[in-house]
């Protein structure tokens, strides 16, 4: 598990948005661990990464050809991350998760 509590007290509460936290340590590490499995899973499945979104609800996903895109290694990352702000499903939990999944979907947009 992640542990950023140094960077809550810096933080706070109140400066806790998208922005303070995709430029934490925490968050990168996150975002590259959670991009490597939604690639690997990918690969075991023989699915493209093209599109490839993810919210908080940590479904699976199904390319467009239908094979399925596990994502439980990937939500595992993603809550893990999310709970170092607050409980799960708290307004800090949820920012959190959003904006790294948002992060994640960003990397597999296609253009």
């Amino acid at each position: 598990m992640l542990n950023n509590k140094s960077f809550l007290p810096v933080l706070g509460l109140a400066a806790i948005s998208p922005e303070s936290l995709a430029v934490i340590p925490p968050f990168t590490t996150a975002l590259k661990g959670a991009i490597h499995e939604v690639k690997a899973a990918a690969n075991d499945a023989g699915a493209s990464t093209d599109g490839f979104i993810i919210d908080s609800a940590f479904c699976d996903v199904a390319d467009a050809d239908g094979n399925v895109i596990s994502t439980s290694k990937v939500a595992d990352i993603i809550a893990e991350f999310g709970i170092q702000f607050g409980p799960v499903l708290s307004p800090e939990y949820n920012l959190a998760v959003d904006t790294l999944c948002e992060a994640v979907n960003q990397a597999f947009v296609v253009s």
